[in-house]
């Protein structure tokens, strides 16, 4: 990859997180905690009954998008995607919509021309934006997904000033505004594959069979996935109150996005470097390989997570509105879940560099049955107090469970003693963040503690970049 396509992957990243931080602001300053909690519920209905097997599918077309590219039959497939999708959405945003009616009271009308929309949308871009980027088209692929991430938000908040603060005016805002791009990409896509074809092309059966086996371990990882992160939501609003939900998804949306923003620029970057590795048929090489990725992303870990569990109460007065600002404690349960969350990366690496995906499906049960059962406990006990654990708990339970499925595989070797030296050198920054309380500070103050978060925040990611360095030139 050059340093030019680097440059407009990396500028495209960094507007989509700061797209998501005003997504995640606007919402909550627009929408009451009760509203908002609507919107989480109704998103993880649509989320499980169309995600998972709309991006195994996505992925099937990703995987041979170039042979069909090659075939003349790229456009057809596309458009039989889209076909799925359109009745897909139809059926799940009306049976949602009527369930919602049954469980709300609200009018059903409206609301189905709110959510197919929101189902279509959602899921058509994420198929129209990735063949752009796997075709090289880097510039336009930036272009129009950092369009869709401000699109989306911007025409959401112009929905509720015009119809009202509402969850449904929200998803239809979020609607349109992805629903512009991804028609954009669409058409591009279709320019793209009838310039490289004939007028005459033989489009081959599809092989049922190997789409099958492509497609149904994908789509149990995604619903299993969807069980751990959002099937909580559900449990939530049914033991507590959509007005609980709206706070504990919001202020848990915030702690999780920082977390998986620095997991996308890390996979972006060493993804290259993690297939090269265990390309090799030597097992000794896997393993290295997979520990040496782990080496360095455990240390960057521990210094973002504190810096987030630690700074949790400045972050909320940033990230989000008034009403939802209280419950900034999640902020610091989602970092630390995330956080082993993503250090759990580390077995799914050596699985998938083994070709043993089977071995995770065990954690991926664990984890999904943990926060259900984990939210529904301990949230009856101690309200959104009990929340935060439990998820914790399910992130733990996740990371032991593939640490037993994969101990005949790899044995995961912890950086204690950088991870330690991170620790020790981010201390003052976290106590200065602890002690940020109000925000009505003197500018001095306020000086003072940025001074002390930046000087201290440098030392820990001086150790962590000594592991970066360590890394590329090992693999150069």
């Amino acid at each position: 990859m050059t340093v030019r396509a680097l440059a407009l992957l990396g500028i495209g990243r960094v507007s989509q997180v700061v797209a998501i931080v005003v997504t995640l602001r606007c919402l909550t300053t627009f929408l009451s905690p009760a509203e908002a909690g609507r919107f989480y519920w109704l998103a993880a209905i649509l989320a499980v009954a169309v995600s998972p097997i709309a991006s195994a599918v996505g992925n099937h077309y990703f995987r041979n998008l170039l042979s069909w590219e090659e075939s003349g039959e790229a456009w057809y497939r596309l458009r039989q995607f889209l076909v799925g999708l359109t009745i897909a959405a139809v059926t799940v945003g009306t049976v949602v919509a009527y369930v919602a009616k049954w469980h709300y009271g609200v009018e059903m009308g409206p609301l189905v021309f709110a959510l197919v929309p929101f189902v279509f949308a959602t899921e058509a871009s994420n198929v129209a934006f990735a063949p752009l980027n796997i075709l090289s088209k880097r510039s336009v692929y930036v272009a129009l997904s950092t369009l869709a991430a401000f699109l989306k938000p911007g025409l959401a908040v112009l929905a509720v000033i015009l119809l009202g603060p509402s969850a449904r005016n929200w998803m239809l805002g979020l609607a349109v505004g992805a629903m512009l791009p991804a028609a954009a990409a669409v058409l591009y896509l279709r320019r793209c594959f009838r310039s490289r074809t004939g007028q005459s092309v033989v489009i081959a059966p599809l092989d049922l069979a190997e789409f099958l086996r492509f497609t149904w371990p994908m789509a149990t990882g995604s619903l299993l996935y969807w069980g751990q992160t959002q099937a909580n939501r559900l449990v939530v609003e049914n033991v507590l109150s959509p007005e609980t939900l709206g706070s504990f998804a919001a202020n848990y949306s915030a702690g999780v996005g920082i977390l998986v923003a620095f997991e996308a620029l890390f996979q972006q970057y060493y993804q290259p470097i993690f297939y090269r590795g265990v390309t090799s048929s030597e097992e000794d090489q896997k393993r290295e390989t997979v520990q040496s990725l782990a080496d360095v992303l455990l240390p960057i870990l521990v210094l973002i997570g504190l810096l987030v569990i630690c700074g949790a109460r400045p972050l909320s007065w940033i990230l989000l509105g008034r009403d939802f600002q209280s419950d900034y404690r999640l902020i610091a349960w989602a970092a630390a879940a995330e956080s082993v969350r993503i250090a759990s990366g580390c077995y799914h690496l050596a699985a998938v560099g083994r070709k043993r995906t089977d071995l995770l499906l065990p954690a991926g049960v664990s984890g999904a049955v943990t926060s259900v059962v984990g939210v529904f406990v301990l949230g009856r006990l101690w309200g959104i107090d009990g929340l935060g654990p439990a998820l914790l708990l399910a992130s733990l339970s996740m990371f032991f469970t593939l640490g037993i499925c994969m101990r005949r595989h790899f044995v995961l070797n912890l950086p204690l003693r950088r991870m330690g030296l991170v620790m020790v050198a981010s201390s003052p920054a976290c106590v200065a963040l602890l002690l940020l309380r109000s925000r009505d500070l003197s500018i001095l103050h306020w000086a003072m503690h940025l001074v002390v978060v930046l000087a201290s925040g440098a030392g820990g990611l001086f150790f962590s970049v000594r592991g970066v360095i360590h890394l590329r030139g090992g693999n150069q």
